[in-house]
């Protein structure tokens, strides 16, 4: 866009040489009489035009815009009326031109000079004359250069740059003005380039952008040049390094590039702990160096035998022989020590890295040698050393180099006695035939045609004398029509016996059932009626013992029952299931016939009741359900356990008062009271009765001590047993033939056993509950009357 003035003269292109002007001076290439510009010895005010603006900017008169006084720098657009002092100008627009019109004022006097000017220029001394004082292109170069300055200071912005440090050098670049005051640079709007440096610091080339702002700042910051890092590592494992979670290879290293300031550095090798540390990085080239010792995650273990040459397992590793040294990670470790027909030595180590260890074994012991017995009849007890072992078939390991006794026997038979003597991780096998003692039975039957059936095994024809071992065994007698006849009958050598057996019809044996207050199964296992009647369960929060689930509560039995006379005896059991152990206690044998059968679970007592009511072609009490059993629904007359509640009415309200122990109402426990946790037991339990004697340390028969009124042997005493129910903490307030929760994963055990002597176990209505076998738990069996 060009510039015109509009004078006296007419209209004139001004050249650009001819700006920024300066309204003052003498001369002046507008049209102005003399007289009014030679009093003007100041300047009063600076226009300027570049890229096609105009701006002005007061100088030393009061300038106006349109009737508005400026005080700074304004920007002028066609159509503004500018009043400098006495004078006035239009900006006018044409087609590609933007010019200026000087008014006279109403006196008929132009307007003041107009003189270009660059900012500082001195002013030039007024003359007379029009024509130039210097050589034409020296004065046209000169206003030229004026007329650029001026205008880049009218249309500049003062630009504050800060940088930090203080560089050596700087500049910006994309001015041809490149020049500051007091820390300012006057710069156009547009893009620059400010370029600063300084020893140690990197080149500094950032761009700014200059707006329309009046002031504006701009703040820089000089990154330092990187140091150098250098990383080994001893040993020399080639351990990787990773500088601010960044991998820069394996040691070692050199010549790490690394900015200036402080740095985390991380070595890593396998098998050894991992080093952390911060290292201060100087800059400016400097080298810094980091020597890092590491420290193994695994330590050095030998192992010390004597004799050596013994095979050493840590964990699932097999090493050997000792003497012997291994590298072991860091921690716990349990190892072993094999040598043949030696003991092996088993321990634990705790390896700390870096930290070698010595494990001494010692001297390996001879190992034990192995004895395997059998006998023949077997499940006879074994006793090594005066210990009770086991039942044969049995194997047993014996120190070597020395003599041990063996006694073998078996009820009914000559006790086998023997020393034996076994190398060092040898095997000996002792077979031995039992002789028996045996005694004479005969056996009278009331009937003819009749068989006799001894432990299960058919002997023909009832009527006979038999020489049998001097052990309990089941006599039965069958035939047709009859109920079977059994009895059990222990031999005494030297004493014959005699059995006469009295066979009863099935029909008569219905009748009588019905009539009598005691029925018998085929195989002679006794049972008592109980009579329903209504009565109290648990005991008062008072009570001396009493236990939290022993709740008060009212029941009503209102059907009549049938409960065993007698616990279920090893024999009765081992009817249904011939291998069944019940195994020992301590040095006591648990195992005899005639005592109750133990070691059995719940599951395995409602099996055997299901098992009897097949047996005597009754429908089964137990339904199986979910890998347990559960009672029939609706109830049948098969066999089972009593419920609860029957077996509390029978062991409490035997007279039909409330009792609180099997033998009355107060202590201390009376002689002949029960099998309890007595002075024989000493050793066995951790407590017992004091004073208190039943000559039992385990198990007694089934039928030992007083029954209670109704006839009913070791209600309290002897072993605790199964019951139907399944436990439940606190049971209903009230109920009715109750038979327990429908679920649950334990089962009621009632009563006191062999191994209790406290008040709280003592009393009738203690509760126990369980789910696995016990040494101690074993259970009677009950049915509804038809």
């Amino acid at each position: 866009m060009e510039l015109f003035v509009e004078d006296g003269k007419g209209l004139r292109r001004v050249e650009p040489g001819h700006f920024p002007l300066k309204i003052g001076g003498r001369e002046s290439d507008i049209d102005i009489p003399f007289e009014l510009a030679k009093n003007w010895s100041r300047p009063l005010a600076r226009l300027g035009f570049s890229s096609g603006e105009m701006f002005v900017e007061p100088q030393g008169a009061k300038v106006t815009v349109n009737g508005a006084a400026v005080s700074g720098s304004y920007s002028l657009s066609p159509g503004d009326v500018i009043g400098i002092g006495p004078i006035t100008l239009d900006v006018v627009e044409k087609p590609g031109a933007l010019g200026l019109r000087v008014r006279t004022n109403g006196d008929g006097r132009a307007n003041r000079a107009i003189e270009a000017a660059t900012p500082g220029t001195i002013e030039k001394p007024a003359t007379l004359g029009r024509g130039p004082r210097v050589p034409a292109l020296w004065f046209a170069l000169t206003l030229a250069l004026l007329g650029i300055a001026a205008a880049h200071v009218f249309t500049a912005r003062p630009v504050r740059i800060e940088i930090e440090p203080t560089p050596d050098r700087m500049n910006v670049e994309g001015t041809f003005l490149d020049f500051s005051l007091r820390g300012r640079y006057l710069l156009r709007q547009g893009t620059y380039r400010v370029v600063a440096e300084k020893e140690g610091y990197r080149k500094l080339e950032e761009g700014i952008e200059v707006g329309k702002e009046t002031e504006r700042t701009f703040r820089f910051a000089l990154e330092r040049l990187p140091g150098l890092l250098s990383v080994s590592a001893k040993p020399e494992v080639g351990a990787s390094v990773v500088i601010d979670g960044r991998s820069v290879g394996r040691t070692p290293l050199a010549g790490i590039e690394a900015a200036a300031g402080e740095h985390d550095v991380v070595v890593r090798a396998e098998r050894y702990r991992e080093f952390q540390t911060r290292v201060t990085i100087e800059g400016e080239g400097a080298i810094a160096s980091l020597d890092v010792e590491l420290v193994p995650l695994w330590a050095t273990v030998t192992f010390l035998s004597e004799p050596p040459g013994a095979t050493v397992r840590v964990g699932r590793e097999s090493y050997g022989p000792t003497p012997l040294s291994v590298e072991l990670p860091e921690g716990e470790h349990t190892y072993e020590v094999h040598l043949p027909a030696r003991k092996p030595q088993r321990g634990r180590i705790r390896v700390v890295g870096g930290e070698p260890l010595t494990v001494a074994i010692g001297t390996l012991t001879p190992a034990d040698g192995l004895l395997s017995i059998a006998s023949r009849p077997g499940d006879a007890s074994v006793t090594l050393d005066g210990v009770y072992r086991g039942l044969t078939p049995l194997d047993i390991p014996l120190a070597p180099g020395s003599r041990h006794r063996i006694e073998i026997s078996r009820e009914g038979y000559e006790v086998d006695s023997r020393d034996v003597e076994i190398r060092a991780g040898g095997r000996e096998a002792l077979n031995v035939e039992l002789r028996p003692r045996l005694g004479e039975v005969e056996i009278v039957p009331d009937t003819v045609g009749a068989t006799l059936f001894v432990n299960g095994e058919s002997r023909g024809d009832a009527r006979q004398v038999l020489r049998l071992p001097a052990v309990s065994h089941r006599i039965e007698i069958r035939k047709d029509g009859y109920e079977p006849f059994q009895t059990e009958i222990t031999p005494r050598p030297g004493f014959p016996q005699r059995i006469e057996a009295v066979l009863v019809s099935v029909a008569s044996k219905k009748e009588a059932e019905a009539a009598k207050p005691r029925i018998a199964t085929s195989s002679g296992r006794e049972l008592v009626l109980v009579k329903p009647r209504r009565f109290q369960m648990g005991a008062a929060r008072r009570e001396p013992g009493r236990r939290a689930n022993e709740v008060i509560r009212e029941v009503e039995i209102t059907r009549a029952f049938y409960i065993g006379a007698r616990e279920v005896t090893n024999r009765e059991f081992r009817e249904f299931r011939s291998g069944h152990r019940s195994g020992a206690v301590a040095s006591q044998s648990l195992e005899t016939d005639h005592h109750p059968v133990v070691r059995v679970s719940w599951e395995d007592a409602a099996a055997y009741c299901n098992w009897l009511s097949e047996k005597h072609s009754l429908p089964p009490a137990y339904v199986a359900t979910g890998g347990s059993y559960a009672l029939a629904s609706p109830p049948t007359t098969g066999y089972r356990l009593p419920t609860e509640a029957e077996w509390e009415l029978s062991a409490r309200y035997a007279t039909g008062v409330p009792a609180k122990y099997p033998w009355g109402e107060s202590l201390p426990v009376p002689a002949g009271a029960g099998n309890f946790a007595d002075k024989s037991a000493e050793g066995m339990v951790a407590s017992t009765i004091p004073s208190f004697d039943d000559s039992f340390p385990a198990t007694a028969p089934v039928d030992s001590f007083a029954p209670n009124a109704l006839g009913l042997y070791n209600l309290g005493g002897n072993v605790a047993e199964w019951v139907s129910d399944r436990y439940e903490m606190a049971p209903a307030a009230s109920a009715t033939d109750p038979v327990g929760p429908a679920a649950g994963e334990f089962h009621v055990i009632r009563g006191a056993s062999y191994l209790h002597g406290s008040v709280t176990q003592l009393r009738l209505t203690y509760r126990d509950y369980g789910k696995d076998p016990r040494p101690d738990v074993g259970f009677r069996i009950a049915r509804w009357v038809e």
